[in-house]
């Protein structure tokens, strides 16, 4: 453990984090490890220093994310959380009962581990997302999958044990398809049915 780094546990209505203090990003990184209802609730600042970040952890029971008022590192759309300027994807609530799930438009990154939830059957992103990090998108009745042309990278194991994934629709030439850098452990997403252009209804 570096020495900047400060471990504590702190409780903010009704959850409980355990919390990191990371001095050169300025703020702390917290992990929510208890929540007593179905909502997480996020401080703004813990000891007077910003909450900078989020830790997925593994805890399962919320389904709605609400901030603490006039926060400036992150906001809420539907109860999913995004950074402030909503270019970038954080948690989604891993109870929220979204059979399909269209990423806001102005999202260009999806963060490792952002959206985790086993209800999603259909995910949309967006044009103007470029990236798609590392284990960041996982669910067990995942079919269906809709890309944008603007997508440049799907980092390995991306998709990985999406075991369900029937149909990925490109909205792109096949020569634009072929250019964007897929990592390894991504066969789930590149085994499926893959359709570009108009080939078919979205």
């Amino acid at each position: 453990m570096r020495k900047d780094d400060i471990h504590k546990t702190i409780m903010f209505k009704g959850v409980t984090y355990q919390c990191r203090l990371i001095k050169p990003l300025g703020g702390y990184y917290i992990e929510p490890v208890k929540c007593e209802g179905d909502v997480l609730y996020i401080p703004n600042r813990i000891d007077d220093i910003i909450v900078k970040g989020i830790y997925r952890g593994d805890l399962h029971t919320y389904s709605n994310i609400v901030l603490e008022e006039n926060n400036t590192e992150f906001k809420t759309v539907d109860g999913v959380l995004f950074l402030h300027d909503g270019t970038a994807t954080i948690l989604y609530p891993p109870q929220k009962k979204d059979f399909v799930y269209e990423v806001p438009k102005g999202v260009e990154r999806i963060y490792e581990e952002s959206l985790v939830n086993h209800y999603f059957e259909k995910i949309v992103f967006p044009e103007g997302v470029k990236e798609i990090e590392q284990y960041s998108v996982y669910g067990f009745n995942l079919k269906t999958i809709v890309f944008p042309s603007s997508l440049n990278c799907i980092q390995c194991s991306a998709f990985k044990n999406n075991w369900e994934i029937k149909d990925v629709f490109f909205n792109g030439s096949k020569e634009e398809w072929d250019k964007v850098a897929i990592g390894y452990e991504n066969d789930d997403i590149l085994s499926a049915n893959i359709y570009f252009n108009d080939d078919t209804d979205l």
